[in-house]
């Protein structure tokens, strides 16, 4: 489902919004790099805002953060790159590839539906880095 925050707001405003939702919440400093001045296809937008959710969610209630950094770009070959990273105490090895890590999974599953990639790097004590590539369309 397309989130109402995309109804009234383009995809970084939506961005943004919800990380100060989410900072104001939880006290964890989130900083978002807009390095993307384009308008985004919907789908491509509802799927990017999607996954900036649910990285956001795991962030705050797994890693212990003390700070979340965003950046949105687009990549040259047109694709969409929305990178968020925490300083918060990593995923286990074990759970980054486990099953049960419905979040990491169903952000996977909502990139391949349009055809893009989620790769998430961790590394215990040393944070988490989601990477989400898109590819775009004229909206």
């Amino acid at each position: 489902l397309r989130p109402s925050a995309l109804d009234h707001r383009d995809l970084v405003g939506a961005l943004e919004d919800e990380a100060r939702r989410v900072s104001a919440m939880s006290g964890i400093r989130i900083r978002l790099a807009n390095r993307l001045h384009e308008a985004v296809d919907p789908d491509t937008a509802t799927v990017a805002f999607r996954v900036f959710q649910e990285a956001l969610t795991n962030a705050v209630r797994h890693s212990q953060a003390s700070a979340i950094s965003t950046v949105i770009t687009k990549l040259p070959n047109s694709r969409l790159l929305l990178c968020v990273r925490d300083n918060g105490v990593g995923i286990p090895d074990e759970r980054l590839h486990a099953r049960e890590s419905l979040g990491l999974l169903g952000m996977q599953e909502r990139a391949r539906g349009v055809g893009g990639h989620v790769r998430v790097d961790s590394r215990p004590g040393r944070g988490t880095r989601i990477l989400l590539t898109l590819p775009t369309r004229e909206s």
